[in-house]
């Protein structure tokens, strides 16, 4: 009986030694973290952030010099300078869109909503022309801005706009308001990059929501689907309760810059895509193939595109129901499952915004 007794406290020993390693050994089927985040964080911003940003401020710097110069001498050659220099401002920004987090919050919201509202109010513009109230101080954001700046530079014809300048100090006044605040909101922007935040956002290398991880996937998607819902779908009149098209509401409107502002906007996503996930990808389970199949829909999306000339009038394809902008609706509709659904998946990164686009 003794016998018996040892040997089964001997099993019953070696049992719970044995069941103590299993549940000290890793689960071999969970992900390992081995990805350097750090590094890839640090292309971004190095390769594209900071790059980007120093464009927009110098192109931001020109385009307030070019404003100063016709506001002070209005007339048709000054004119068509600021116009030129708007226009390197408004492609610019398109390349810092995307990286709407961190120092793009400030007191007025987000850079895109301050700086980039669309369309432009010329009932509030005007009524602050006339009111000679160059403060800014509020929250009209679709009367400034590098949007805002459109509306005056571009809203009618030259001749036109040269008398309007002429006659109303007024709306001189205000269109250098308007250019030195786009001018200092993005100088800030670089600056904050540069000084501090760059830093920061490098060693934030976790996958928490408050990650820069995180924040650069969820800020990739936003700024996809505002791309997608916004500058596209909306003036097609495909945006849920439209009844018709509504090719007024473009972005670059009265400057007729809509597609270059499209094409330079996706190319930035694509960019930050591959210098960015698209690697990181490859070190999880099933993202090779995740991987490669959005690169496939992004160059569908690049071929569509393509198509359509910087010089096309988007406005104008919409009222003639180009059928290329529906195929351009529809490769963008079928990458958005990638960007927003697989890949936040496979890589175990939460989407952390509501779109509210039924996506």
């Amino acid at each position: 009986m003794k016998t018996r007794s040892s040997f089964l406290l001997s099993a019953i020993a070696v049992l719970v030694v044995a069941m103590t390693i299993i549940a000290c050994k890793p689960d071999s089927t969970q992900p390992t973290d081995s990805y350097n985040r750090k590094a890839m964080l640090t292309t971004v911003a190095d390769s594209v952030i900071i790059p980007s940003y120093t464009g927009l401020e110098a192109t931001s710097a020109l385009l307030q010099a070019a404003v100063l110069r016709f506001s002070l001498s209005p007339n048709e050659k000054n004119l068509l300078d600021a116009q030129s220099a708007w226009k390197a401002t408004f492609v610019a920004w398109q390349n810092v869109s995307i990286f709407d987090f961190g120092p793009a919050e400030s007191l007025f919201g987000h850079a895109s909503a301050d700086l980039a509202t669309f369309p432009a109010s010329p009932l509030k513009i005007e009524s602050f022309i006339v009111a000679a109230d160059t403060s800014l101080d509020n929250y009209d954001r679709d009367a400034r801005g590098i949007l805002g700046l459109e509306y005056l530079l571009f809203h009618t014809s030259a001749p036109i706009i040269v008398q309007e300048y002429l006659a109303q100090p007024s709306r001189s006044a205000y269109v250098r308001a308007v250019a030195a605040r786009v001018y200092s909101e993005c100088s800030r922007l670089l600056n904050t990059w540069k000084e501090s935040y760059g830093a920061n956002f490098i060693a934030n290398n976790g996958t928490d929501a408050g990650s820069s991880t995180s924040l650069l996937f969820n800020n990739l998607n936003i700024s996809f689907e505002a791309l997608k819902n916004y500058k596209l779908a909306l003036p097609m009149g495909r945006r849920a309760g439209q009844s018709a098209a509504e090719p007024t509401k473009v972005e670059a409107f009265y400057s007729t810059n809509s597609i270059i502002g499209i094409k330079n906007h996706f190319a930035t996503i694509e960019l930050v895509w591959e210098r960015g996930f698209a690697d990181y990808l490859l070190h999880v389970v099933s993202g090779e193939r995740v991987s490669t199949e959005t690169r496939e829909q992004f160059q569908r999306v690049d071929s569509v595109l393509a198509t359509i000339g910087n010089e096309e009038n988007l406005s104008s394809l919409i009222s003639q129901n180009d059928s290329r902008l529906e195929a351009l609706f529809m490769e963008m509709q079928k990458l958005t499952r990638f960007l927003k659904s697989e890949a936040s998946s496979v890589l175990g990164i939460s989407i952390t915004y509501s779109s509210g686009d039924g996506d």
